[in-house]
This record gives structure tokens, sequence and C-alpha cells, in this order.
């Protein structure tokens, strides 16, 4: 009787956690931006640098599909449909619900090979090859075809959602040196995909880039860092001073008030974000004085970060308890 009884908790918890998984795509629509060669921020950040970096945007609808070997794709536009695809970028993905991963086939390499890019279904001490891509992709470039072996260090579950945290164990890659500054690290996340974006590896000394912000059905739901942003277009970066707003109170259990010191009218979107970089809120405001209701976010600590219509922004920790 009682192993019966634990065989039915084990059941219920079971059916709870598949209940509960978040897929990693949207109802209908999701995209990814994903950012190239940021190699500027690796030794000092410097906004100025980044028109070394190039934002590649990856857009899907569960209404354009492919079936390769009897299997059902989604895909991105191709350079027919849309003139802002280059050659060689369309992308196939299907997910694994079950098991939650993520598979992708790529127009560089003729859709001939399917690629694992993210598995959520790895445990601490896992191992994970991120696979290299055809040597049609960037040979000009050299030593191509090496593979990075990663483990599995730790896994968390903020907000609820599965995140796992991976180390690169045969390379040392400086690719994410200013990790630290962007909240950028190898990982696989539940909802969102691998932080690499959705590309496989493709030289072994840099990644094919990494996410910078992913929507679903036309919301933003993720974001990387507020000073990366969804694009990066060579601009630098203004922000206002500790004396220009005043984010009260803070801890808060219901709401926070933006008040500007300014005079004339202020406009532009407020995001809240919890510390991984998934998008809790997101509103417009249009006043020097706003509050924005925070009481149905789990108690924890938020990022909130406000953009103007000028892109002048500003950003503070606040704490829900």
């Amino acid at each position: 009787m009682k192993q019966n009884s634990i065989f039915l908790v084990l059941l219920l918890v079971m059916g709870y956690a598949n209940a509960q998984y978040e897929s990693f795509f949207g109802r209908q629509t999701w995209s990814y931006d994903v950012v190239e060669s940021i190699i500027c921020y690796t030794y000092g950040y410097n906004p100025n640098l980044l028109g070394c970096s190039a934002t590649w945007t990856y857009s899907f609808d569960k209404s354009r599909t492919v079936t390769v070997n009897d299997t059902v794709y989604y895909r991105t536009p191709s350079p027919s449909e849309d003139w802002d695809i280059w050659p060689g970028r369309t992308v196939y993905l299907r997910e694994d619900s079950v098991n939650g991963r993520l598979f992708g086939r790529y127009e560089v390499d003729d859709y001939e090979k399917e690629y694992l890019i993210c598995d959520l279904s790895l445990s601490v001490g896992d191992t994970f090859t991120l696979q290299s891509n055809s040597n049609k992709l960037y040979w000009f470039l050299g030593d191509l075809g090496s593979e990075k072996l990663m483990r599995v260090d730790s896994i968390t579950y903020p907000s609820g959602k599965k995140i796992i945290y991976l180390t690169v164990l045969n390379d040392h890659d400086s690719f994410f040196g200013a990790a630290h500054r962007f909240n950028v690290s190898y990982r696989f996340m539940e909802g969102v995909g691998p932080m690499l974006g959705i590309f496989p590896h493709e030289r072994n000394d840099v990644s094919s880039g990494f996410l910078l912000c992913m929507h679903k059905d036309e919301e933003l739901f993720y974001m990387t860092h507020e000073d990366l942003g969804c694009y990066q277009h060579g601009s630098g970066i203004s922000n206002y001073s500790s004396a220009d707003v005043h984010i009260y109170p803070n801890p808060t259990s219901q709401d926070v008030t933006i008040e500007f010191a300014t005079e004339n009218e202020v406009s532009g979107t407020v995001i809240i974000r919890d510390i991984v970089g998934r998008v809790c809120k997101q509103a417009f405001v249009s006043s020097n004085h706003s509050k924005i209701s925070v009481a149905d976010l789990p108690s924890g600590i938020y990022i909130l970060t406000f953009a103007d219509e000028n892109m002048k922004k500003f950003t503070q920790k606040i704490v829900k308890y």
C-alpha cells in the first residue's frame, strides 16, 4: 500500500512538471535577435565600438513549415521571401517538448544534418557537445571542424523555469570575456533556448553569436542586458543620472513610482525583468510621475529599465517582497 502511494505521488509530480513545461516557441510567432562577433566587449567595454558586431533576426511563424525525413520543422523566411535575409541564413527548427530539446537544420549545409542546439534534459555533471557546422560557412577563417565539449555545472529554477549553466572543457573561449558585465554565459533556458542563439558553433575560438532578445507573439519575452538592447547599431549609450530619476518605494510589495526631476514630460517604455532576463512586465509611460504595479510578481529581485524615445536609459534593481 505504501509503495502504491509513493508511485501515485511520483506520477502526480511528473504530470505537474510536464503540464508546467514552457515551449521554446510562441503560440504563433517568435523571433531571436542574435549578435555576432562582439569581440569589442572582451577587453573593456566601449559602446562606441559596437560597429564591430552584426545583429541577425530570425523570425518564425507556425504557418511556415517544411518536412524533412517525415519530420516537420518551422522555418525562417527565405531570401526570396524577405530581402533582409542573407543567403545561407535560412533555418529550420523543431522542438522535442517531452525532453525539452531544440533541433535545427541550416541552409549553409543544405539542411543535410540535424543539430541538437539545446537540451533541458541534462543534469549536473552531464556533458554536451556543441557541434560545428559545415565548412561551407566561414571556411576562410581556418581551424574549422572543432567541437566544444561542455559540462553542466549548475541548474537553477528562477520563476519556476529550468536554466542549465555550462562550462567549456576543451577550449579557451575569449568570446565571453565580458560575461560579468552583460549577463552572458553558456546556458540553456526553458521557454527561450540557448544563450548562443540558434546557429551551431562555427569556429573554434568564437561562437556563432549570443542571444540579445527573444520575442513571442509580437511581445518582448527575453532580454540579455539593457545596455545591449535588441539590436547593435554602433551608437553610444546615453544614460540618465541618479539625480534625474527617483524610483520608490524600494523594496515594495505593491507598486513602484518613477519620478523624473524635470518640468518637461518624459515618455518611453518601462521593462521589468527577472535576474536572468525574462521580461515580467512592460509598460509605456508618458508622465514625469508614473506608478507601475508589481503586486502580481513573485517575491524576488528584478531589473527595471526605462528607455525614452531617444533611447536614453536608466536601470535600477528593485526588490519585491
